[in-house]
Order: C-alpha cells, then structure tokens, then sequence
C-alpha cells in the first residue's frame, strides 16, 4: 500500500454545492443528444455460439474440422453492442446473406 503525506500547510475546507435533483431537467428532452448521436456507426455483433477447447485441439485446428457449439439449430442468436448483449433474434436468409429477425429488445435478464 502506497502512503501519501501531504505539506503541513495544506487545509480541508467544507464546500457547500448546490442541491440537485433526479427530475431537476425532467422537462429537457433527450432529443438533442440523439441527433448528435445520427450520424455514429456502431459495430454489431450476433453470437451464434460458443465452445471451449484446449489449447492443444486449438493448435491441432485444420482446414474442414467442425466445432460443435452450445446452442440447438432454431435457438435464438445473441445481438451485441459493444461487447453487450442488447437483443436477441434469430438467423435468416436475405438475398442469399445471413440476416437476423429482431425477436427481442432489452429482455429484463439483459
């Protein structure tokens, strides 16, 4: 543990702040602060499944092998932002790419 001493002329003085309230802007819209946001790319993540392996099967990896992963052909896929699960959905053909139909938002496990 790091200790930091401090020069004997140094003094603490109480500081009164002005109170604030949670609804103390209740009457601002967000607005404004989504339209700043327009024109930000994100980048979106659908997680169709995972595994785990050891580091040895990993090395070992070629050409055609197959990993089994832990979720059931019709399971719903994770939507991720950022790192976080935001929705839910599953895999769809559109014009021969993958797509993925919105089944959830925001469930409350999320």
């Amino acid at each position: 543990m790091t200790t930091h001493t401090f020069p004997k002329q140094a003094v603490a003085a109480r500081v009164d702040l002005p109170e604030q309230h949670a609804d103390a802007h209740a009457e601002d819209s967000p607005r404004p602060m989504l339209e700043l946001l327009d024109g930000v790319k994100v980048t979106v993540d659908v997680l169709l499944g995972r595994t785990t392996m050891n580091i040895q099967d990993m090395m070992t990896m070629q050409s055609g092998g197959v990993l089994e992963l832990d979720r059931s052909i019709g399971d719903p896929v994770d939507i991720a932002l950022n790192g976080k699960t935001i929705a839910t959905g599953e895999i769809v053909a559109v014009d021969g790419r993958f797509g993925v139909r919105i089944v959830s938002v925001g469930t409350a496990d999320r």
